[in-house]
């Protein structure tokens, strides 16, 4: 997996008038990260990661014209490397302190955090966590034995985990294709995707349609690491990444073709579809591009010194 010396999430809403991204972010400028999410236009929860700052979750109930401090660590060493909020009293956050990693869960909105290391599977180098809601969720890494992906699944709020089905793929020199998951997509319980790297740059995705119990590959080994995905019904979606350039790929058929593909942007890292015909992709190079006929043209929409790696989009 490949690893970003600078990438800041400023979470961004739409300004009809000014028909511009707008910085609503409670941090100052910099370049550590911000993680977090919003679960409604209202409402959405950040943290700011890294072992220079005093490590807080805020709460916005306002789209961000205000935010409230809601939790900070005790430990000024300890920092927050992710942050996901299913509904107003559910989410997960990992921490890290040192080279130790933790895992946490809140049930009452991000005032509290239950630490769940020990309930986790037993994985080297858990990449991605990731909840469909409060009970049902993922967890990604490789076997310490076999260097194979492996992907485990909760349906108790991460108490108990199950390994799922996930293919093994080979090179034409039969040795084993190490790949590992860096973000999934759920689009409800049964169907979800996952956007992979694997060796030397190369990339691939996933999909289930049996709530992740089962995994196959859509897009094949051989293109770019892919880094988001995103999909507004179980066929129409599309996927970005790069390794010497930016790539987009979009689908009407889950990916068993290509509809449109694009190779002239630059670090896209992110994808989201507003509806059938808008879609906004951005990444490491903070140029936010949209499409307003689904994808067969993009365009530059506005360009920023920021770097992103979440877009979300109610309405």
């Amino acid at each position: 997996m490949k690893h970003f010396f600078l990438i800041v999430f400023f979470i961004g809403i739409m300004n009809l008038s000014a028909q511009e991204w707008t910085n609503i972010s409670p941090f100052p400028a910099s370049g550590l990260k911000i993680n977090g999410n919003f679960i409604s236009e209202e409402e959405g929860w950040v943290s700011q990661g890294g072992s220079l700052v005093t490590d807080q979750v805020y709460h916005t109930e306002d789209g961000g014209e205000s935010w409230e401090i809601v939790y900070s660590l005790e430990d000024s060493q300890e920092f927050f490397i992710s942050l996901q909020m299913t509904d107003n009293q559910n989410g997960w956050a990992t921490k890290r302190y040192n080279n130790d990693t933790s895992y946490l869960k809140t049930t009452d909105g991000g005032y509290s955090w239950e630490d769940m290391t020990e309930y986790m599977p037993y994985l080297n180098d858990i990449s991605q966590c990731y909840f469909i809601n409060h009970d049902i969720g993922f967890s990604e890494g490789y076997d310490s034995l076999t260097l194979a992906n492996q992907i485990y699944k909760t349906i108790d709020g991460g108490y108990n985990w199950h390994l799922t089905e996930t293919p093994t793929l080979y090179d034409p020199y039969s040795n084993l294709i190490n790949y590992s998951v860096n973000k999934f997509f759920f689009l409800d319980e049964n169907n979800g995707w996952a956007a992979c790297s694997a060796f030397m740059g190369a990339g691939l995705s996933l999909s289930t349609s049996d709530g992740g119990e089962s995994w196959e590959v859509g897009i094949c080994v051989g293109g770019p690491d892919l880094f988001d995905i995103h999909f507004i019904n179980p066929d129409y979606g599309g996927a970005v990444g790069y390794s010497w350039g930016g790539y987009v790929y979009i689908t009407e058929n889950n990916f068993q073709t290509i509809l449109y593909s694009h190779a002239d942007m630059h670090g896209l890292e992110t994808i989201c579809f507003q509806n059938d015909s808008t879609i906004w992709i951005t990444g490491t190079s903070g140029t936010i591009y949209r499409s307003t006929d689904g994808g067969v043209t993009f365009e530059t929409f506005q360009v920023t010194d920021a770097s992103f790696h979440k877009i979300q989009f109610f309405g």
